[in-house]
């Protein structure tokens, strides 16, 4: 009885380690890349290597307050405000003022499509560290989706 051993070919030891190699390669590189665009691993990982505060870092976004005043808000109860284009859901509403945590560059817009008459809206009040909208801004709905402003806060 005569065991053939299959003698591998030097060819085809040094293909299969060139396609390992390289199937590695691109994995890491890959990994390497979502490591560097995901804003919470690179706030972290700095060039020289250390570890900085949340708070510090690129990916800590202050909040404001911005209390908007629509006169009459009872009324209106099919009005919505939208930050960025989506709904608000939750609301804190007291007499006649509405409260809008907002991040620098958030949208703010209201939905008047539902009232054909005029709405008078007024900015009443931010946080100190909102720098847009002013205190005194107003505002007038015409039946349509209402363009307030758009957040600038002081990154402090």
């Amino acid at each position: 009885m005569k065991k053939n051993k299959k003698l591998k070919n030097p060819s085809t030891i040094i293909e299969n380690a060139l396609l390992r190699l390289s199937i590695l390669g691109l994995l890491s590189l890959v990994l390497v890349q979502f490591s560097l665009s995901n804003n919470s691993i690179k706030s972290i990982i700095q060039n020289n290597n250390e570890a900085i505060a949340v708070k510090e870092s690129s990916s800590y976004m202050v909040k404001g307050i911005v209390e908007v005043e629509i006169e009459k808000y009872e009324q209106y109860e099919k009005v919505v405000f939208l930050k960025n284009g989506e709904a608000i859901q939750d609301l804190a509403i007291d007499n006649n003022i509405i409260k809008l945590e907002v991040y620098d560059g958030d949208v703010i817009e209201l939905d008047t499509t539902n009232y054909d008459i005029p709405i008078n809206i007024k900015i009443k009040n931010t946080s100190e560290n909102v720098e847009i909208p002013d205190k005194s801004d107003t505002y007038k709905s015409d039946g349509n989706i209402v363009y307030l402003f758009k957040t600038k806060i002081a990154q402090q």
